[in-house]
């Protein structure tokens, strides 16, 4: 049961990283086809996989936060292709650091709660 929530908690990253990723990329640059149905797939999955996962609000926050810091790296004309000496604009930049620090302050104070909820729950055994 362990190991069906993990991966459970891993795709929620995943399909959260992808549809920040994407809105953001798609506000910093022209948004298109690709962006669309990126979100579209992202969001399908998600919602199958949200009510399963033990840790979804969790997995959520630090999804969006990787999403939205890997932005910067989508933004520099792709990762695999593009030129990675590029320098990021300042102000994408800023959009990027000031978008994403919320959610690393939200992630935070979730872990923190599942922590102690595990403390509590766990001292509730004993």
């Amino acid at each position: 049961m362990r190991m069906k929530e993990m991966i459970h908690s891993f795709i929620l990253i995943l399909t959260s990283a992808i549809i920040a990723n994407n809105i953001l990329d798609g506000l910093l640059s022209n948004i298109g086809i690709w962006h669309l149905l990126a979100i579209g797939i992202s969001i399908v999955i998600y919602q199958n996989i949200y009510q399963d996962s033990r840790f979804s609000n969790l997995s959520t926050v630090f999804g969006v936060f990787i999403g939205l810091r890997f932005t910067a790296i989508t933004s520099t004309q792709g990762w695999l292709f593009g030129d990675q000496t590029s320098v990021l604009d300042s102000i994408d930049a800023g959009w990027i650091t000031y978008t994403s620090a919320p959610f690393a302050g939200i992630f935070v104070f979730l872990l923190i709660q599942v922590f102690f909820q595990e403390i509590k729950t766990d001292e509730e055994s004993e």
